[in-house]
């Protein structure tokens, strides 16, 4: 009778443990299907995956679930796995395609601020001091009344006629020429230049800038010298500064002399320091930060055997040169008009912005230079 129980209690048991078996076997096939079609619509585990794959991590597919699943889900596993991957690798090129756009947009847009900040800078750089306002300041006028006075121009109003195109003086020699610049562009004819009157031509060979401080090559200097001088004028060469000390003057002094190391110069080499605004790095500069700046750059040009001239207008002058300290050195004066009223002695007058020459396209710069007998 034991026995008999004993084994009855055994087989109660076994099929207990085989329905628990069935019933957890059912359960993990019915979660994995689940669950693989819940991972191919849940937008948060395709988000998931899609990252995955753009960091260049691939996860595999669990397509294996037991030897008593169907066939039916198998297949059902496999075309859920494939949208997935589908999904995935559209999200992953949509993320390049925009990462991509934007990183375009952005150095579209940082490329178009800098050619537009490059373009303002040399743009303002252009503008003359007869044409800059500058601001009223409390800083007293340059004038130094220890050093001798200059010398008085010997050129009276009534002594400057027009003669066709160009001004000319009736009572000392005068020469006529023209200063020029990237702005005038890389199409000069200088055989026309040459035909039309012009003597001689001031090039600018390069300039500092106003916001950044760089020195930078003018484009054309190099065209324009070699047209120039196979035209056969006389030739000068000038560089816009914004130094704002003595080492950046010397600086551009040499960054000047190494551009012209190979040119047959017959004209000065010119400072041209000029007033942008308040806002520019030289804003603030004082009339003794200039003159200093200005012998720096003129003593090291007349160190190499050239000649050095100095570029100011009336404005310029009265308000950022001790003129009389620069004695040593050639002046040009900038006075837009057909007199030349300055009442010191200047050794060239840019008379005008706007003057027309056969063989430049739109308005140039036109000078009268005065070669006074030493």
């Amino acid at each position: 009778m034991d026995a008999d129980i004993e084994l009855k209690l055994k087989k109660v048991v076994f099929w207990e443990l085989v329905a628990i078996a069935v019933l957890v076997l059912a359960a993990v096939i019915i979660l994995l299907v689940v669950g693989n079609r819940r991972k191919a619509q849940d937008p948060s585990v395709q988000t998931g995956t899609s990252e995955t794959v753009s960091s260049g991590t691939f996860g595999t597919a669990d397509t294996e679930t037991g030897q008593t699943q169907s066939t039916e889900t198998t297949v059902d596993t496999t075309e859920d796995t494939t949208e997935s991957t589908q999904d995935t690798t559209e999200e992953s090129t949509e993320d390049t395609t925009e990462t991509t756009e934007e990183t375009t947009e952005e150095t579209t847009v940082e490329t178009t601020e800098e050619t537009v900040e490059e373009t303002t800078e040399e743009t303002i750089e252009e503008t003359t001091e007869e044409e800059t306002e500058e601001p009223e300041s409390s800083e007293p006028p340059a004038t130094d009344t220890t050093l001798p006075p200059l010398a008085a121009n010997p050129i009276r109003p009534e002594d400057i006629t027009q003669n066709g195109t160009y001004l000319t003086c009736l009572t000392t020699q005068s020469v006529v020429g023209i200063d020029v610049s990237e702005w005038q562009g890389s199409n000069i004819d200088w055989a026309l230049v040459k035909a039309a009157g012009i003597e001689f031509v001031m090039i600018r060979v390069g300039y500092r800038g106003y916001e950044s401080g760089t020195l930078n090559v003018d484009t054309y200097a190099q065209r324009n010298y070699e047209g120039a001088s196979r035209a056969g004028l006389k030739i000068g060469a000038y560089f816009y500064s914004q130094a704002i000390n003595v080492r950046e003057a010397e600086d551009e002094a040499g960054f000047v002399l190494d551009i012209i190391k190979d040119w047959q110069l017959d004209m000065p080499v010119v400072f041209d320091w000029e007033y942008i605004s308040a806002e520019a790095r030289t804003g603030s500069a004082t009339a003794r930060t200039v003159t200093d700046c200005t012998k720096a750059f003129c003593n090291k040009i007349k160190a190499a055997n050239l000649k050095p001239m100095v570029y100011f207008s009336t404005r310029h002058v009265n308000k950022r040169l001790y003129l009389s300290e620069l004695t040593a050195y050639d002046f040009w004066f900038v006075q837009y008009s057909n007199a030349l009223n300055y009442p010191y002695k200047v050794d060239m007058w840019q008379y005008t912005d706007s003057g027309s020459v056969p063989g430049i396209a739109g308005n140039v710069d036109i000078n009268l230079y005065f070669p006074w007998e030493e």
